[in-house]
């Protein structure tokens, strides 16, 4: 499992999730042209309370609204048969 998490909080203003969006994908390619792994958390959004607590952050003006993985690449070996997409795609 991964041992390294980011995440991003963003002030409440417009715009300000999109430019987190742009810049945090952008580390994402960064570190993959490295050859470490990345992988988007969406389901933890749910507790960002709970998470900005355990990390410390108090400012009520934050929300946290990104988190990522990041090490390794581990190649787990070839993909497993999938379906065309065009038996999958209208």
């Amino acid at each position: 499992g991964a041992k390294l998490y980011l995440g991003a909080t963003i002030p409440n203003e417009e715009y300000a999730a999109e430019a987190l969006g742009y810049d945090f994908e952008k580390l994402v390619l960064y570190a993959t042209s490295l050859g470490l792994g990345t992988c988007w958390l969406g389901g933890v959004l749910s507790s960002t309370e709970e998470i900005l607590d355990l990390i410390g952050i108090k400012d009520e003006s934050l929300s946290l609204k990104a988190i990522i993985t990041l090490g390794k690449f581990e190649d787990k070996g070839a993909v497993p048969n999938r379906k065309p997409m065009s038996d999958v795609l209208i």
